[in-house]
């Protein structure tokens, strides 16, 4: 396809569009037809044992000198100031099967008495919660938060990255949870 091509398909119309700003709605219609993974970014306040977590398909590796990656937290989570304020958190990347708990930490799933109850899970080197089953999972120390509009960009240095036993990744792709198909 042409530059030319593309620039006349994208223009036609003008649907999505305010002024010179494209809509909200438009562009997540658009994003989301790039696949992600989707990955629960939990932490831990040691002196108090409370812990948080959230669904959030946001995160990417980011430098590899320093080994940093980033997730982004929305300002609406029940979880954004713990989550942002803490010294340690860990992504962890969901494994297909997976699905419900992507549902209960996104908050769409039946409430239960605590976060946390029924998930398997250790602390991780800071402390912060490593889920059972996952893909991998990547802790990290907080070194910086960034404004992002309505998220708040969460960046960690990474102390500790390991694979799980499971490696059929949990993906999002066009509003619904999909898979890899391999072969």
């Amino acid at each position: 396809m042409s530059p030319g091509s593309l620039r006349g398909r994208a223009g036609e119309g003008q649907q999505g569009r305010q002024g010179d700003r494209v809509e909200s709605r438009s562009f997540r219609d658009v994003v989301g037809h790039f696949p992600t993974g989707v990955v629960v970014v939990t932490s831990a306040d040691q002196a108090s044992g409370a812990m948080h977590g959230v669904t959030v398909n946001a995160f990417s590796s980011l430098s590899l000198d320093p080994v940093l990656a980033l997730v982004c937290v929305s300002r609406d989570s029940q979880s954004h100031d713990f989550l942002t304020t803490r010294p340690a958190f860990v992504v962890n990347i969901l494994a297909r099967r997976q699905i419900a708990l992507a549902e209960r930490f996104a908050g769409r799933a039946p409430l239960v008495s605590a976060e946390f109850a029924g998930v398997p899970f250790v602390p991780g080197i800071d402390g912060a919660p490593v889920l059972g089953g996952c893909v991998a999972w990547i802790e990290c120390r907080r070194v910086a938060t960034y404004p992002g509009g309505d998220h708040t960009i969460l960046i960690g240095e990474v102390v500790d990255a390991r694979l799980g036993d499971d490696d059929d990744p949990l993906v999002f792709f066009t509003g619904d949870y999909t898979s890899l198909t391999w072969g």
